[in-house]
């Protein structure tokens, strides 16, 4: 009789999953690294693979999706430093766009994977519906840069004219497509 696997169990085998293809998008790109090729690499029959990410593009989503979720983790790590300094809200908005610049010089694969991942889904004409988790964790990450303008206009270290949204996506896209 088949034992049900528990969530975590599940959870931890559809991010060993991500993590083998990751490494492979990183080394060889998305488009070249074939299903059969991640499955090979986890050690699983294609079959398996499938049953789990029913098609390449449901990977290359979670893939992104847990990139930009250990960014996330940065950026709320940097986020509790300001406020357990005390900083002001230009200061902290500041701090977190620093660490977006020192991703250029120490993560230079990371932005080569957005390329890729920017070019795969264009290619392959992916839906909002099917982009929405990697949507939602760049509106996580968004939320913390705006709670940092919000904060800089109610204590006066940012002008309340600044469209905020505007300028981190303008900084952000900025960056990613240096």
């Amino acid at each position: 009789m088949n034992k049900k696997e528990s969530p975590e169990k599940k959870e931890k085998k559809r991010q060993y999953i991500l993590s083998a293809a990751r490494s492979m998008f990183m080394e060889e790109g998305i488009d070249t690294v074939s299903m059969k090729e991640i499955a090979q690499k986890c050690l699983y029959g294609v079959a398996t693979l499938y049953r789990w990410f029913s098609a390449k593009k449901y990977i290359v989503v979670g893939v992104g999706v847990q990139i930009w979720s250990e960014k996330k983790d940065k950026f709320l790590e940097i986020e509790k430093a300001n406020q357990e300094r005390k900083l002001n809200g230009y200061e902290s908005f500041k701090n977190l766009m620093s660490y977006y610049e020192s991703l250029f010089v120490s993560d230079r694969s990371f932005f080569i994977f957005l390329e890729d991942f920017d070019d795969y889904v264009l290619k392959e004409k992916m839906s909002e519906e099917e982009l929405a988790p990697y949507n939602d964790v760049l509106m996580e990450i968004q939320s913390i840069f705006l709670g940092c303008a919000k904060q800089g206009v109610a204590d006066g270290s940012v002008r309340k004219d600044i469209d905020f949204t505007m300028t981190y996506y303008s900084f952000a896209k900025a960056l990613i497509g240096l």
